[in-house]
């Protein structure tokens, strides 16, 4: 939803704005509402221009990195501000706000163009809409990489990506991720692998999109398990898997119920095990360590050319990721430490103990002040930690008869805090398989 509500109140008693003021403090806010964190905005930005976010303009916070970037779009109006907005538009198409932006700016323009022609060739060329233009001067662009800049950057990149080690762990994390899929991928078709058992129970045979689905799950989930780190043992599930399928479509009836009942179970009972293996490969990627390494490869790359524009999209993505993953395995930790030492707490559940009596309450009340103070370029704190830090406050100060009261309240919140981040956690280690393989097919080219 736009941020647009008691603007028209605020003008009332503020007074009328310069038209100028006022544009650049509607893009400033629409692009705070739409693109709220750094990376989208950081993506929207590449899309649109090929510049990067942090040498455009840097802030404390993402409310100054957007004040910064649109006094830089206000330089140059139809170079800058209305291929972003155009971009901004097309990502987030439920706005009006950036529809309306957009054909402000696109009206200013022509009607520009209009005056220009109709005042003779003696006309300056200064910037459109130069009245509108009090922003800071654009910063100085860094010279151009070259060929040569790109390929020294990948290179150095390569050098730490390709490590043996490094390369294991991706490995592992593509197969886990792999089995995963496959019992994701069972679970929603677990309905018409039911029906199909019922038609085998009654004597008719299995559909053939059906059987051909299961055998080719069966078959990758093979392949898959030979690229995990112990091949020789491979996941439980999978001969399971390749049994019930042949008691399903096999020559006796009589075994399909009892095998598309095992089947149904597999996804609940092992899936937890290759989230869990999917999140220790990621550990093991040291992916803070690679994001240097791509920064340098988006300044050796820019200004952005067509030429790049595939490499650049593919370093942003898997930066992204790593960035992401660093700071959730950072929380992940923290909440483990928390979780682990609330044991206490839990176990003095109906006695009312106050947070006194809680021997470790202060490093838990440390590890939730390390969780409210995510490193940049993450800004402010997730409403699910202020939730668990305003529960914390209210349990500290509950007196004897309604601390319990108080502690269950902090834990229920603190549950659905670890919860979420181990949610948010998998959701981005799923994604580093697909943003390697974009970003290997990427780099080949300057290797």
């Amino acid at each position: 939803m736009d941020r647009s509500s008691g603007r028209q109140a605020e003008q009332l008693v503020a007074g009328p704005a310069p038209a100028g003021a006022d544009r650049r403090r509607r893009v400033r806010e629409v692009l705070l509402d739409q693109f709220p964190q750094p990376s989208d905005l950081e993506m929207l930005l590449d899309d649109a221009l090929g510049q990067v976010l942090d040498q455009v303009a840097e802030g404390k916070n993402h409310t100054e990195v957007c004040f910064k970037l649109v006094g830089w779009l206000w330089v140059d109006q139809a170079g800058r501000l209305r291929p972003l907005l155009a971009a901004a538009t097309r990502g987030r198409p439920n706005s009006d706000e950036l529809k309306s932006l957009l054909a402000e700016v696109e009206s200013d323009l022509s009607r520009a163009k209009e005056r220009r022609v109709d005042r003779g060739p003696e006309r300056s060329a200064a910037p459109l809409l130069a009245a509108d233009t009090p922003g800071p001067p654009p910063p100085t662009p860094p010279p151009p990489g070259g060929s040569a800049a790109v390929r020294a950057a990948v290179r150095r990149f390569a050098e730490a990506y390709d490590k043996p080690e490094r390369q294991a762990q991706l490995k592992y994390l593509k197969a886990h991720k792999e089995l995963h899929d496959i019992l994701h991928d069972l679970q929603v078709e677990e309905p018409r692998v039911a029906e199909a058992a019922d038609g085998r129970a009654a004597g008719a045979p299995v559909p053939d999109d059906i059987r051909m689905a299961l055998e080719q799950w069966g078959e990758a989930a093979a392949r898959a398990a030979d690229n995990t780190e112990f091949p020789e043992a491979p996941p439980d599930w999978v001969a399971d898997f390749a049994a019930a399928v042949e008691d399903l479509t096999g020559s006796d009836p009589a075994k399909a119920a009892r095998a598309a009942d095992r089947l149904a179970g597999l996804p609940a009972a092992y899936q937890g095990e290759h989230d869990a293996e999917l999140v220790k490969c990621a550990r093991r990627l040291r992916a803070a360590e690679l994001v240097g390494l791509l920064e340098g490869i988006l300044a050796a790359a820019n200004p952005a050319t067509a030429d790049t524009a595939d490499l650049r999209k593919a370093v942003v993505e898997f930066r992204r990721l790593c960035h992401d993953l660093t700071g959730l395995i950072r929380d992940h930790n923290l909440c483990q430490k928390v979780n682990d030492a609330l044991q206490a707490g839990r176990g003095l559940r109906g006695t009312g103990a106050t947070a006194a009596v809680l021997d470790d309450w202060p490093d838990i009340r440390g590890w939730l002040g390390e969780l409210a103070e995510p490193p940049p370029p993450a800004v402010g704190v997730s409403y699910r930690v202020a939730r668990v830090m305003k529960a914390a406050r209210a349990y500290e100060a509950a007196p004897r008869p309604t601390a319990g009261d108080a502690f269950d309240a902090f834990d229920e919140k603190f549950a659905d805090l670890f919860f979420n981040t181990d949610k948010d956690l998998l959701k981005v280690t799923n994604g580093l398989p697909d943003a390697a393989k974009t970003l290997e097919t990427a780099l080949e080219r300057y290797q």
